[in-house]
């Protein structure tokens, strides 16, 4: 079945999704009902970002613009937002790299190629602690001392809370701009906050469109309208495919290159938002994974046909591209005649609604979510459907979405080792 949302908006067709169901999710549906009742009187940090003033990252993102390059450090949710809104909507633009991994030779090839006279910097730690971001924020500083001298100050913007941590102390101790990265909000539901929206505007997001979409889910989701209920039913079966049928993989595969980065976006809210120890030898959460339409076609499908049926599947498919290049007719033979008259955007949703009847054929649970067209106020409808889609995930496991022991687990046992060489 297709759920009802209102026209011009993102369309989530759910068929053949609640076979096996009948009993359990109007149950759970009347819980997540009573969930969002709840969160209306409390409501999680991330909410109220659609409608908060934003003059501030503007005059930042301004004083960037003289900048023909600029460099991002951070990692997680402090660049990954920001890397899904630069892939969707800049790509009429160049000129942004993202150092959003610890690895020597990335970091040398930025110092390499770079040049820091035309290269604007910015680094992003909620916590202003985390050693990956530190060690290559460091390293880049420094070259930007040697390179600039005194007016390295000029080059930078630092975005971290307003209390504590090492990105503070460097902020007053050298009076360099900088950004407040609110201390309540968790880095994986920070996309709308400045560590997303300051490399988005450098790079002419629309973050006004951007936000409008965003502000569309939260009006309906005060509202508890029809939109609010069909983000409830999603969540709830996310959930039961995965505590009934097992199915304890959740693949996000969007028919776009575009959508690669919302996809990893995705992958980090689902996985460290929902996957938690809750006691007595259980786990909650599924484990995501991301395929990428159509290249995956050639790999991970056979898995996806053949293999166990452990997975539920939501692809992203795009109704209006915006590109409607032809295939030249210059080969011959039955498969070449297929193409004669086509464009590229015809073959591309033909092999999505192909993968998705092959899917459903074989009785496996497809989630298509599809794009009318690729704009900014669909990918905040986006964006902000999957963040409280989650939320209302983790209160079905009962797991508290915003933290994450695990990761906070590993990063003392990295001091640790360190303290020890």
């Amino acid at each position: 079945m297709a759920l009802h949302f209102p026209p011009q908006t993102l369309k989530w067709d759910i068929s053949g999704v609640e076979i096996g169901f009948r009993r359990e999710l109007p149950a759970l549906i009347r819980q997540l009902e009573g969930f969002r009742l709840k969160s209306c009187e409390s409501l999680p940090p991330f909410f109220s970002l659609p409608d908060e003033d934003i003059k501030p990252i503007i005059d930042v993102s301004l004083s960037l613009k003289r900048f023909k390059h600029l460099v991002v450090i951070g990692v997680g949710g402090s660049s990954l937002g920001a890397e899904a809104l630069v892939s969707l909507h800049g790509g009429h633009k160049e000129g942004i790299t993202f150092l959003n991994n610890l690895d020597p030779l990335d970091c040398r090839r930025v110092l390499r190629d770079g040049n820091p006279e035309d290269t604007g910097y910015v680094v992003v730690s909620k916590t202003g602690t985390t050693p990956e971001v530190l060690a290559q924020f460091s390293v880049v500083l420094q070259h930007t001392k040697n390179q600039l001298g005194k007016n390295w100050l000029d080059h930078w913007v630092v975005i971290t809370n307003r209390e504590k941590g090492a990105l503070r102390d460097f902020i007053e101790k050298e009076s360099v701009r900088n950004l407040v990265f609110p201390s309540d909000l968790s880095g994986r539901y920070s996309v709308l906050s400045p560590s997303g929206l300051l490399p988005a505007l450098w790079m002419d997001v629309d973050i006004d469109e951007l936000r409008l979409g965003a502000k569309n889910i939260t009006d309906s989701w005060v509202d508890g309208d029809e939109r609010a209920k069909n983000l409830l039913k999603v969540a709830a079966l996310y959930y039961l495919h995965h505590v009934k049928f097992n199915r304890a993989i959740s693949v996000m595969m969007p028919y776009g290159s575009r959508f690669r980065r919302f996809a990893r976006w995705y992958s980090q809210l689902w996985a460290e938002s929902l996957g938690k120890s809750i006691g007595g030898g259980n786990f909650a959460g599924s484990t995501p994974l991301v395929a990428m339409g159509t290249a995956d076609q050639h790999s991970l499908l056979q898995l996806f046909v053949e293999g166990g049926d452990n997975k539920i599947y939501t692809i992203i498919t795009v109704d209006d591209y915006g590109e409607h290049q032809l295939i030249p007719p210059l080969l011959s033979g039955p498969e070449a005649d297929y193409l004669k008259g086509r464009s590229l955007e015809e073959l591309t949703k033909v092999e999505a609604r192909s993968t998705i009847r092959t899917l459903r054929n074989l009785g496996r649970p497809v989630i298509n979510i599809e794009f009318p067209g690729i704009n900014e106020i669909f990918t905040g409808e986006l964006l902000m459907s999957y963040q409280l889609i989650t939320i209302s995930a983790a209160s079905l496991y009962n797991v508290n979405p915003f933290d994450q022991p695990g990761v906070e687990a590993n990063k003392r046992l990295t001091l640790e080792m360190l303290s020890e060489l």
